[in-house]
This record gives C-alpha cells, sequence and structure tokens, in this order.
C-alpha cells in the first residue's frame, strides 16, 4: 500500500508529465498542487480513524475516476487553468492515487475506481512488496509512526529520483542555457 511520500510524489509525475511547456520557475506551485492531490484521496481515512466509520469505506469515492474528474476539474477552475491539457494534468494527478492503490493492493482494500456505478473494489497486487495496515486500538501511535517512516524513506528513495529525472527531461535546462549562450554570443558581435 503506497503511503503519502510515494502518492504525492506519484502525482507530482503525473503533472509534470501532462502538463505543457513545463517551466520550473513557473510551474512549482502547480506541481506542488500535483503532489498534495495525488495524497487528497486517503482523507476518508479521517473519517475512518478519527470518526469511527468502518475501515471498508477508505478506498471508496475519494478514489474513484468520478471523483477525479469532479475534483481535478472544479481545482483547475479554481486556479483559472485555461487548457485542456492543464486540467487533465490534475485530473491524472488525482487518478493517480486510485490506480496505485488497485496496483499494490493484493489480499483486501483496493479502490473503488467505478464509483458510483459499482461499489466493487479493484486490486491487482503487482507492486505488493510491504504492508502498512495500521490499527489504532491494538498498536501504539509511535510504533505507527515508526513502521509508516521508514516505509516513506523507501518510497522517497524509488521515486523522488524518478521525479527529478521527469523534471530535468521537462523542463531541459541544457537547451535553455544554449539557447543563452546563443543570444550572448549575437549580443556581442
Amino acid at each position: 500500500m503506497p503511503l503519502p511520500a510515494a502518492h504525492g510524489l506519484i502525482g507530482a509525475m503525473v503533472l509534470s508529465v501532462i502538463r505543457k511547456d513545463l517551466e520550473l520557475r513557473r510551474d512549482w506551485p502547480a506541481i506542488l498542487i500535483g503532489a498534495a492531490i495525488g495524497i487528497l484521496p486517503d482523507l476518508d481515512l479521517i473519517l475512518v480513524w478519527g470518526l469511527g466509520y468502518p475501515m471498508k469505506l477508505h478506498g471508496s469515492f475519494t478514489h474513484s475516476i468520478v471523483f477525479a474528474i469532479a475534483f481535478g476539474s472544479a481545482l483547475s477552475i479554481l486556479l483559472k487553468e485555461s487548457s485542456i491539457r492543464g486540467v487533465l494534468a490534475y485530473i491524472g494527478a488525482l487518478l493517480s492515487h486510485g490506480l496505485m492503490d488497485v496496483a499494490t493492493k493484493k489480499e483486501f482494500g483496493g479502490a473503488q475506481l467505478l464509483w458510483p456505478f459499482t461499489d466493487q473494489k479493484y486490486r491487482m497486487g503487482l507492486f505488493s512488496n510491504y504492508e502498512f495496515y495500521p490499527n489504532p486500538p491494538t498498536q501504539s501511535y509511535i510504533e505507527i509512526l515508526k513502521q509508516g517512516f521508514v516505509l516513506s524513506l523507501y518510497e522517497i528513495a524509488i521515486f523522488l529520483p524518478l521525479l527529478i529525472l521527469i523534471l530535468v527531461l521537462k523542463t531541459r535546462p541544457w537547451k535553455r542555457r544554449n539557447a543563452a549562450a546563443a543570444d550572448e554570443g549575437l549580443t556581442n558581435k
């Protein structure tokens, strides 16, 4: 099960890949928003852990395609995103969460990708290499936090280099340097 580190980094990656003409200086807020909305669907855990709703609620409507389209579109309007590609970047960052949960959960859980049309939770377990299913009634919060921290470090070690690679390839800083050098050469003549 991916933790917030992986969901956030993957949300930022998806947004960065889809967004056209990415410039780090201009688009860093959008990249951060991509990371935040990559994590957003797990806010349903507040209902489970904080308000006592059953655990089966986790992975429901907030992990669906409909939710990703609705929330991503509303966020795009709020942020005054004018291009279809920009809107799709926010939807994609949000949708990445449910898709990652489907890909990584094998035994139980999963995501209701097709909510409200079905309550079926989909899961494939392609990358089910670790388990992190905290149980606050039986585990201390320190134990949960310690385990989550260690697993988050693994996720950061895997996904942060991929995000950096995407940002470098999308922004191509060497092309800007070459263009600046060419401009400099023209102005010095």
